[in-house]
């Protein structure tokens, strides 16, 4: 049974009965974060590992990377119901990146830009 969304019940998954528990949080990857204040510092970090980052805080950060890296590219693969940009960043040491072909193409995907 589906439950409408209520702002009143919002809150720690821990206090919502729908949610599973909360596990902690342990693991190698806990090895790669880096001080909040760090110039390169994700808005999770710099949250202190406390809150989740918004939309325009998350791309706000990739794009900032992909400014400083010749090897990334930023490219929207379609758009959220809510009218925002699906991202998705491109890696290349050769800096060939690729296209989303659209319309009437028979094979949609990505393909290599010559």
């Amino acid at each position: 049974m589906d439950m409408p969304y209520n702002s009143s019940s919002a809150g720690p998954a821990s206090q919502n009965s729908i949610l599973p528990p909360e596990l902690p949080w342990s693991g190698k990857s806990k090895s790669l974060l880096i001080p909040a204040t760090d110039s390169w510092a994700t808005p999770f970090e710099q949250s202190g590992l406390n809150q989740t980052p918004r939309y325009d805080e998350t791309v706000s950060w990739l794009q900032k990377l992909v400014d400083a890296a010749p090897e990334l590219n930023r490219v929207s693969i379609g758009t959220t119901l809510e009218g925002r940009d699906i991202v998705m960043i491109l890696a290349s040491s050769a800096r060939r990146f690729y296209r989303l072909r659209k319309g009437n193409d028979p094979y949609p995907g990505l393909y290599p830009c010559r």
